[in-house]
């Protein structure tokens, strides 16, 4: 598993990234071409209306490949507090997100997040018919009285040739929450047994709270063995990360998933699960394989 920080690729790709949609990749010394794409830039520079909101664009049309292996979040960290890639059905996509429907949440990311960078032989597959739409959603806050212009979006490098597994996303957390008023240390926690017949290989891991978390982490229980997946303390929700593991974690049937979410709550009323930034969440968002198990079921772990 690469480390994206520390990675002669990602050199690369950062570099190559800013040449915009069609430029390509050659991976280090061999001739691998990889195509780049910029989603959102046929949608930028748009205006953001003063207050929080959260608009959609049809980003289909941007996209030169179907299969992405690493994603970049490019956001203004002033303006917008998440960015997130949908698969629907095709359909009229409204600014105000109103017509998305039933979609597939394919990555979410957050201001100073790293990349998403998907194993060699893996690759993250954006659509799988002719009828797929894929909605660029974004979080804004724009706590200025004017209106602003914005950029924001996501650089994608397509996947090599020879990726033949396929990635996908779950989340791990729900969204209950009761955080009481003038607390610190305050600790919700989600739990979860893997349920599968098969073992799922977890590749990545991206916690997310909101201004009130202060500390989260995903732990692994096996039997009574508890093994830290990841842990983010003190909690910065300016730099919210993406971790991509340095090895691949084998999660089987019968694992524990323990999500622990730490917040300071120094107001004088409670505070509850929304997506507005006033509320609060506790999720981890995971990509694993293979795709299959995440399908078996409603929930691979529940």
């Amino acid at each position: 598993m690469r480390d994206v920080r520390h990675d002669p690729l990602a050199t690369d790709v950062s570099r190559t990234i800013a040449l915009g949609i069609g430029a390509t990749l050659t991976l280090l010394a061999c001739e691998d071409p990889r195509l780049v794409a910029n989603l959102g830039a046929e949608v930028s520079p748009r205006l953001v209306l003063p207050g929080e909101r959260t608009e959609c664009f049809d980003v289909t049309g941007a996209l030169l490949f179907e299969r992405a292996s690493i994603i970049a979040p490019r956001l203004d960290p002033s303006l917008a507090h998440h960015v997130a890639l949908h698969r629907a059905s095709r359909a009229p996509i409204d600014r105000d997100c109103t017509s998305i429907g039933p979609a597939t949440l394919l990555y979410m990311g957050s201001p100073g997040d790293d990349p998403l960078v998907v194993p060699d032989d893996h690759a993250l597959v954006l659509t799988h018919d002719a009828d797929d739409v894929l909605v660029l959603e974004l979080h804004y806050v724009n706590a200025t009285a004017a209106p602003r212009e914005d950029t924001s979006g996501l650089d994608l490098v397509s996947a090599p040739a020879s990726a033949s597994h396929e990635i996908g996303l779950w989340t791990v957390g729900d969204p209950v929450l009761d955080i009481p008023a003038r607390t610190r240390g305050h600790v919700e926690e989600k739990r979860c047994t893997i349920r599968t017949d098969r073992p799922v290989v977890l590749h990545a891991v991206s916690p997310h709270m909101h201004a009130r978390g202060v500390a989260i982490s995903v732990t692994r229980t096996r039997g009574e063995r508890d093994e830290p997946i990841v842990e983010v303390d003190p909690f910065d929700p300016l730099r919210q990360r993406t971790v991509t593991l340095e090895r691949a974690l084998a999660l089987e049937p019968g694992d524990r998933l323990t999500l622990r979410c730490v917040y300071d709550n120094p107001d004088a009323f409670d505070v509850t699960y929304g997506t507005r930034l006033e509320d609060e969440m506790c999720f981890a968002y995971v990509w694993a394989s293979p795709i299959e198990a995440l399908r078996d079921d409603a929930s691979f772990c529940h």
